[in-house]
């Protein structure tokens, strides 16, 4: 192959490659974007993008936006091109692995126990498993309670916590009945947690059934 030979196939080359160089380029910018101050660090692996021919014009990269968590693990963005008058979108594959700061038990927590800043700490860790669970910030974990029995060193989701009930199970409470403008109180007992608003299951100590109301106060439940 001749010198200009050479130089011609090199320039082809870079050129081929260069559309590919610059859509990368943009893609890690997106998401340096979307996970400004979100994250500690990341690393961000494309594992495919788009051919964009000559000609086609490259708008935006969307798709992660209006995600409420850091994009986390294997996903999906999209590529706005304008082709010939018309918009469409093109697929580009990739893995987020983020480092976060995020609250870590500090050894097991049974169920019901409320959580305290003694319980926990926040540590930085690796996320990328998690996807689209939310982890709550320090500041969501107050006035909640374990759901379920957290281990020592795992992470606190949404799954493993909940607002601390304003009843609990074997509560003692009043129970009204109310029929139209008649109403009647009877002794009774919480046989569920629940919320000011919930539905729950109590017990009419006076004749022994079990009814449904809503909870009203913290030792009110309403039966109507």
């Amino acid at each position: 192959m001749t010198m200009p030979a050479i130089l011609l196939f090199a320039a082809i080359a870079v050129s081929a490659q260069a559309p590919s160089s610059d859509l990368s380029a943009r893609v890690e910018s997106y998401y340096a974007t979307v996970l400004a101050g979100r994250v500690v660090s990341y690393e961000l692996d494309i594992r495919r993008l788009p051919e964009i021919k000559p000609g086609v014009e490259v708008v935006a990269i969307h798709g992660e936006e209006k995600r409420s968590e850091p994009p986390r693990g294997s996903r999906v963005c999209w590529v706005k091109v304008k082709e010939n008058g018309r918009f469409r979108d093109l697929p580009v594959t990739l893995t987020v692995k983020p480092i976060e700061r995020v609250p870590v038990a500090k050894a097991d927590i049974q169920p019901r126990t409320v959580l305290t800043r003694e319980l926990y700490e926040m540590r930085e860790v690796a996320t990328q498993s998690f996807g689209a669970t939310h982890i709550p910030s320090q500041e969501e974990l107050k006035d909640v309670w374990a759901k379920v029995r957290i281990p020592g060193g795992s992470v606190f989701s949404e799954r493993r916590i909940a607002p601390i009930p304003v009843v609990v199970v074997g509560q003692p409470l009043k129970i009204i009945f109310r029929l139209g403008r008649i109403e009647a109180v009877a002794e009774g007992q919480a046989l569920e947690d629940g919320r000011i608003g919930e539905n729950i299951r109590v017990l009419n100590l006076v004749s022994g059934f079990k009814v449904k109301g809503r909870v009203e106060s913290e030792n009110l439940v309403c039966v109507e």
